[in-house]
């Protein structure tokens, strides 16, 4: 490590120790920023002593993806780095992984990579919409779906998506690779947003679910609670899986150029 430039020796040991313990301890350094220095002395992260929720997960292991410490990628180096697009352009601006959707709508568009996944796994996703060519809409996703899948056999999915600009609509498949509209499909109204997508596999079942931005209550008047997982729904399948896949309603209900922004996808198990 080279000069810290403006830091005293005590405060850069502190800025250490409190990325190292994402906040606890150390009263007297509460509020200042940790930060993390290049060879030069400059700074290249400055954030307060509690790790906010958007920065890299250091309990994620390895197969997470933190589109915010890519910096710019187009599409070829995307390619290049695994990921594979069907009806989607695709490029890491600022930290976020943007998905435009080329096709017609009604037709389906996935970005997948492979994976191996042949036993348990927990998968958490966070998104967001960024573009949207209408607001108006009937069925269709634009907050974008994760799933897992045997390129041979199942898929296993969720994607959000609404029915109008004040509610969200959930969906959920069980389907196959091959065609992900088929299969089983639950959805409700909503009237919150939702950004966080889970699918996990427990004991040889698939879990589905979300999270809430918020304490409220569903349609059908269950509380929410916004500390935990919303479960969708769970289907025993003990598959290897050999796809990640980040795609739009299973059924294709996105017009083009809507574009969706991932901000990262990390693995725990």
């Amino acid at each position: 490590m080279g000069a810290l430039t403006g830091n005293a020796v005590q405060d850069t040991y502190l800025d250490l120790v409190q990325l190292g313990k994402s906040g606890a301890g150390l009263p007297l350094h509460a509020g200042k920023e940790a930060s993390l220095y290049d060879g030069s002395g400059a700074q290249i992260l400055g954030r307060t002593a509690v790790r906010h929720r958007l920065d890299p997960d250091p309990d994620a292991i390895s197969g997470s993806f933190e589109f915010s410490t890519m910096g710019n990628m187009t599409q070829g180096q995307l390619e290049t780095a695994g990921w594979t697009f069907t009806n989607y352009t695709a490029s890491v601006v600022n930290g976020v992984l943007a998905l435009k959707k080329t096709s017609a709508y009604n037709t389906y568009a996935k970005a997948e990579r492979s994976v191996s996944l042949s036993g348990d796994f927990d998968y958490f996703m966070y998104c967001a919409p960024i573009k949207l060519k209408q607001v108006s809409r009937t069925g269709n996703s634009v907050h974008g779906g994760l799933a897992v899948a045997d390129s041979s056999g199942s898929f296993q999915g969720i994607a959000l998506g609404g029915t109008a600009s004040s509610s969200v609509a959930r969906y959920s498949r069980a389907s196959t690779y091959a065609n992900p509209a088929s299969g089983t499909l639950a959805s409700y109204n909503v009237t919150f947003p939702i950004r966080g997508i889970r699918v996990a596999r427990t004991g040889g079942t698939v879990y589905l679910g979300y999270y809430s931005e918020w304490s409220t209550r569903n349609s059908e008047g269950a509380t929410i609670d916004n500390n935990g997982p919303i479960i969708a729904t769970s289907t025993a399948d003990a598959s290897t899986f050999d796809k990640l896949i980040l795609y739009d309603d299973a059924e294709g209900k996105v017009y083009p150029d809507a574009v969706v922004g991932f901000r990262f996808i990390r693995r725990y198990v």
